[in-house]
């Protein structure tokens, strides 16, 4: 009874904000959860690591700030229930 995932990239727009993200749907013990999650700083939001700590380096140099925040969102979901699918761009 290990962990087992998928993970996709998907953007989901709220308040005609395009938010990319990573989503993975991780299940163990026969439990499973949606997790969401991306970077945001200095009004950016970014999916990708490489790109946040890019970014990262980029405002600490022109900004003088080093400061940013991982966004996770988690909730359960049943085994019956489909995968959420993004919305079409």
């Amino acid at each position: 009874m290990g962990s087992h995932f998928a993970r996709d990239h998907s953007a989901y727009e709220s308040r005609r904000l395009l938010v990319p993200v990573n989503r993975y749907v991780v299940e163990k013990s026969g439990h499973r959860q949606l997790v969401l999650y991306w970077f945001q700083a200095h009004g950016r939001a970014v999916a990708s690591e490489y790109s946040a700590k890019y970014y990262l380096i980029h405002d600490s140099i022109q900004l003088h700030r080093s400061d940013g925040s991982l966004v996770r969102l988690m909730t359960p979901c049943s085994k019956a229930s489909p995968p959420m699918q993004p919305r079409p761009a």
